[in-house]
């Protein structure tokens, strides 16, 4: 009799943490993006990270990381060619005119079934003003499991308004201090 066929795990796609937030264009945050193959981490070959409204890979922020080379890419802005191919940890930024890579504090770890990648990453101006979904990708032997939506992030494009400040006037007859107060709130 002939064994039994052995066909590889799929991989699944875990986290992105924050799962949720906002961020002001420009501002640097670190999303986590947690994928896992029962196989082992190292048969994960593509893992993929995008921001936008919809499953698409023009006028956004979409980020891949090759194991077996050990580069991360980003896409350019038309969705036709990966930008790149630079290790975790290079001083190097890669940017289209959706937004940032820094390579330099970007991080990848395996460990035992699970592939991490902490992408050190901004949204510039042209971001503002929406809420994005964040999605994740992992491709191995097997046929990619497709796009999952993991989370969403919002790019603020106002800035706080104007503060309110509360004085004793515009003179004083201390000459040892002075008192104001301020406010502002941001929604």
């Amino acid at each position: 009799s002939l064994p039994a066929p052995c066909w590889a795990a799929a991989p699944t796609v875990v986290a992105v943490v924050p799962a949720s937030g906002v961020s002001a264009p420009g501002q640097w945050v670190t999303f986590t993006t947690t994928t896992a193959d029962a196989d082992g981490w190292t048969n994960l070959q593509d893992v993929r990270f995008l921001t936008n409204t919809i499953v698409s890979p023009t006028n956004t922020v979409y980020l891949r990381y090759i194991r077996s080379t050990h580069k991360l890419y980003l896409l350019n802005d038309a969705g036709t060619t990966w930008g790149g191919g630079v290790a975790p940890g290079a001083n190097t930024v890669l940017e289209n005119s959706q937004g940032r890579l820094d390579c330099a504090l970007t991080t990848v770890t395996g460990s035992g079934t699970t592939l991490t990648v902490k992408w050190r990453m901004n949204f510039k101006a042209a971001y503002a003003g929406k809420t994005y979904k964040t999605y994740l990708w992992a491709k191995d032997s097997a046929p990619s499991i497709g796009w999952i939506q993991k989370g969403s992030w919002a790019v603020d494009g106002t800035p706080p308004p104007t503060p309110v400040v509360t004085d004793d006037g515009t003179t004083t007859a201390d000459h040892t201090q002075l008192h104001a107060s301020w406010f502002s709130s941001d929604p």
